[in-house]
């Protein structure tokens, strides 16, 4: 097919980050080539100037993404995404409205309105009350992540593995998918939970749940051997604390006779806090603003 034109490269790019970890320049680039179904000749296709089109496109797309605050580069050629990554893909955008959504927060970062994961203290901004605050939501926001993973592995073998098991099925419950139930640990065939997602249970979902360190990456055959547990069961989500590796992330993806949907361990965070799982409200805050239309009756005309 032909390479798609840039706008349509950003949220791909993105996507390519949100379950493995840390991925290398070339990673990104096998991901977006197999996204766009690009053929060797695509990836031949090159500029007047000899450089290869798709991955000039990768390039500027995360270029662009480093600016609006979505992933980060902990090294040369080295790629992760953050939680405000996270976030942008769980709405519904169009690539058009994703590009101008990155390019509002580049801005924003650039003219000191949100917080910059790059900032350092150094860095000095006048900032309205309402930016403060939101900056303040954020920081806590992430903060509270990291405290989440923490208490999930501070908790020991074997209870906190069981424990980890009610979590996740919990969570599916929080979210709305259905009845949620363990399994048995002794015939479980590999399935942690199940969520009844109708009264008779003829659509359940099969959940997996590993409770791994950070540097203990899901793989590829972990990924088979779920979706072979699944049988005929036509979805199933598997969950982790750790991450995931590309393989196992291109062969869910490309799965063929089941929807298999990866949380790792920042994804799984988040979704805890978003859908109230093992959190609490200690306080809201109401921001106001004047009420102009209420002031503008003194300057009305009298009856």
């Amino acid at each position: 097919m032909p390479i798609p034109e840039q706008v349509k490269f950003h949220q791909v790019v993105l996507r390519s980050l949100q379950y493995g970890g840390e991925l290398t320049l070339k990673e990104v680039q096998n991901y977006v080539a197999a996204e766009f179904d690009l053929t060797a000749a695509d990836k031949k296709y090159r500029t007047k100037g000899g450089n290869a089109v798709y991955t000039m496109r990768i390039g500027s797309s995360l270029s662009l993404l480093k600016e609006a605050g979505f992933i980060t580069s902990p090294r040369r050629s080295v790629y992760t995404i953050l939680p405000s990554g996270r976030n942008v893909l769980n709405i519904e955008l169009t690539p058009e409205s994703f590009y101008k959504r990155a390019q509002e927060e580049a801005e924003n970062i650039k003219n000191g309105l949100v917080y910059s994961p790059r900032a350092t203290s150094c860095d000095v901004v006048e900032v309205t009350p309402e930016k403060q605050i939101f900056v303040a939501a954020r920081r806590q926001r992430e903060e509270l992540s990291r405290n989440l993973l923490d208490a999930i592995m501070d908790i020991p073998s074997p209870e906190g593995n069981y424990f980890f098991e009610k979590l996740v099925t919990d969570l599916l419950v929080n979210m709305g998918y259905g009845e949620g139930q363990t399994t048995q640990a002794s015939n479980d065939c590999g399935i942690d939970g199940i969520i009844k997602t109708d009264p008779l249970g003829f659509n359940p979902v099969y959940i997996q749940a590993k409770r791994y360190a950070a540097d203990n990456k899901v793989d590829r055959p972990t990924i088979q051997s779920f979706a072979g547990a699944l049988g005929a069961v036509s979805r199933g989500a598997f969950i982790t604390t750790s991450s995931f590796t590309p393989a196992a992330v291109e062969y869910a993806r490309t799965y063929p006779h089941a929807d298999i949907v990866l949380i790792d361990g920042a994804r799984l965070t988040s979704l805890m806090i978003t859908y109230n799982l093992g959190v609490s409200i200690s306080e809201t805050i109401q921001i106001k603003h004047i009420d102009t239309d209420y002031f503008m009756q003194a300057t009305g005309e009298r009856e």
